[in-house]
């Protein structure tokens, strides 16, 4: 986020949600955990820190992953249990895909991509923080390196 991402509203202090942020300086070179529509306060909750990240389960660290936006983006909230999937490999002899992750919690959610770079294609991918095992991480990064991912919610 930068100051030109947000404005400061005027609203009578007994109607302001308790902690919002109140000043533009408070967002600038911050991360959302999760999409905030157009005129949300934002509170220090919804931004990727210390405290959010010190959250997580002992044995569990945070990654970012790149996975496609396929139209369930809008079911996938902070909390939510979810399996992650790389595509199957080119060469593989069966069409299945592979599980990376079964049970991963999603910590944040980012703001869908429509762009393209020289080296990488992140059009209609969303960027997701989740909480995975440590001894998984390299795997998770490993194939998010590669390709956008595909997420199955899980109970």
């Amino acid at each position: 986020l930068s100051t030109g991402d947000v404005r400061v509203a005027d609203v009578p202090r007994a109607l302001a949600p308790r902690g919002v942020l109140t000043s533009p300086g408070d967002v600038d070179g911050r991360t959302l955990t999760t999409p905030v529509p157009k005129g949300i306060p934002v509170a220090p909750q919804m931004l990727l820190s210390k405290k959010f990240l010190a959250s997580v389960e002992p044995g569990q660290v945070v990654v970012p992953v790149a996975v496609q936006a396929d139209g369930t983006e809008s079911l996938l909230t902070p909390g939510q249990r979810v399996a992650l999937y790389a595509p199957k490999d080119e060469h593989a002899q069966s069409p299945e895909a592979v599980k990376v992750v079964s049970r991963a919690t999603i910590v944040g959610v980012g703001t869908a991509s429509k762009s393209k770079s020289f080296s990488r294609d992140l059009s209609n991918t969303l960027p997701l923080f989740l909480a995975i095992p440590a001894d998984t991480a390299t795997l998770v990064i490993g194939y998010g390196s590669a390709m956008p991912m595909r997420v199955v919610i899980v109970h």
